[in-house]
């Protein structure tokens, strides 16, 4: 019979190490958490969210972060710009967790490799403050 002890559930980096064993020779190996992710078809950047007034999105990152370390402005009213060289090669689409205010609409789109953008609206006009603890998820496949 196993024995299987719990561990304290904890975020996992892009270069933490994982252990595996090779299918073939059977050999442990060391591998990158980041190198998996890539095998599983994307990458992924996860964070939430909270912006205020005229100032650029806070950002707390959650779990694994493969896309890379990228830049979160504001450009203007209701419009936020994650920017990061090449991070969007690719198919890039985003995973949005449901706005907290019922009149609110949140819409993101890939600007162009270096860029992703989202858009926050109020009842249909661009709007600043509804960014609060807001989930997002951006894919690069």
């Amino acid at each position: 019979m196993a024995n299987i002890n719990t561990y304290t559930v904890e975020s996992v980096r892009v270069d933490d190490k994982i252990v595996a064993s090779d299918g073939i020779s059977g050999a442990t190996k060391n591998l990158a958490a980041g190198d998996i992710a890539e095998l599983a078809g994307c990458k992924v950047y996860r964070a939430f969210l909270t912006q205020t007034g005229t100032n650029a999105p806070v950002v707390t990152l959650v779990g694994t972060n493969t896309i890379g370390n990228l830049v979160c402005t504001r450009v203007s009213t209701g419009q936020y710009r994650f920017t990061l060289i090449n991070a969007f090669v690719g198919n890039a689409t985003a995973v949005i967790g449901l706005p907290k205010y019922d009149y609110a609409e949140i819409r993101g789109s890939k600007t162009n490799s270096d860029a992703y953008t989202i858009l926050t609206y109020n009842t249909g006009v661009l709007s600043d403050g509804l960014l609060i603890d807001q989930y997002i998820e951006l894919r690069v496949y």
